[in-house]
């Protein structure tokens, strides 16, 4: 269930579309444990392959 909301906030992030206390909250989330940053940069990825093939 947190999984979800973290991935919900990154997706928020991405878009440009998170307000400051959710990004605070993000951010403490991502500095709490390195797997959790690396769930990040791997979302990350996931979505900027999406944003470049939507663009081709």
């Amino acid at each position: 269930m947190q999984k979800l909301k973290y991935l919900r906030l990154i997706t928020k992030q991405l878009n440009g579309e998170i307000s400051p206390a959710e990004e605070a909250e993000l951010t403490a989330w991502l500095k709490r444990h390195p797997l959790n940053a690396l769930a990040y940069q791997q979302q990350k990825a996931i979505w900027d392959k999406f944003r470049l093939m939507a663009q081709a």
